[in-house]
């Protein structure tokens, strides 16, 4: 019996941590690598030349809308084909919570841009629609707050009551509890209208150990006001 499963040998690996390149050989076994270094390419049931190739860990994507696309097709080649092993999704729309209006909008724009049936509205729907679906690649998402204070408040301007912020945070202790990474915003100009509520819904994720991320919204002199506000919300979380 072969040791490893595959091996992949011959190529220049940058392993991440910093260091220079170096010539090796990776064993994989089960699906996770088993070995680094110098390995007889015998010891492999499969072997893959790296030769004139860089072998590296998978990349990371910080900034994906791909959660509809891998839906639709699980196998994104698109991301596969340049490296990338994770997407992050959810820097501005993200696949729940979803509730009422919220829904129906959600619904209705994926329906027309990527005919797919939205038939979820929690994060645990979604990935249990992933998997189900077959998927490639490693998928994470973070959990919108403007989402979230439209779900319970409507899309109306205004500020939430103290009722309607204790159901915000719920669903966001909800969101992290399915797997959430964290508070991830995209802000037009000027950042949040009332960054108090963020700072209420930044502290629910940090109990989670989760962060936040702000998508800035604004390139002219509204910039500074909405970094300020960034750097509000994650001081006093």
């Amino acid at each position: 019996m072969a040791l490893y499963d595959v091996v992949v040998h011959g190529g220049r690996l940058i392993d991440g941590t910093g260091n220079p390149w170096f010539y090796g050989d990776v064993g994989v076994k089960d699906g996770k690598i088993a070995a680094i270094g110098k390995i007889n390419p015998a010891s492999g049931s499969r072997t893959i030349s790296a030769k004139g190739l860089v072998v590296t860990p998978g990349f990371i994507d910080m900034h994906t809308h791909s959660d509809q696309p891998l839906v639709a097709d699980g196998n994104a080649e698109s991301k596969v084909r340049q490296g990338v092993t994770l997407d992050i999704i959810g820097e501005s729309q993200t696949v729940a919570p979803l509730e009422g209006p919220v829904l129906e909008e959600y619904r209705a724009e994926h329906r027309r841009r990527n005919g797919i049936e939205t038939d979820w509205n929690t994060f645990t729907g979604y990935f249990e629609r992933v998997m189900k679906g077959g998927i490639s690649i490693n998928v994470a998402s973070g959990v919108s707050p403007q989402q979230v204070k439209q779900v319970v408040v409507g899309f109306e301007e205004r500020p939430a009551t103290r009722a309607e912020r204790q159901e915000m945070n719920r669903l966001i202790a909800q969101a992290m509890e399915e797997g959430a990474l964290g508070l991830t915003a995209a802000w037009h100009a000027k950042g949040p209208e009332n960054p108090d509520e963020v700072v209420e819904m930044a502290r629910v994720v940090k109990r989670y150990g989760g962060y936040y991320g702000v998508h800035l919204g604004s390139e002219g002199f509204d910039i500074f006001e909405e970094l300020e506000k960034a750097i509000r919300v994650a001081a006093e979380a």
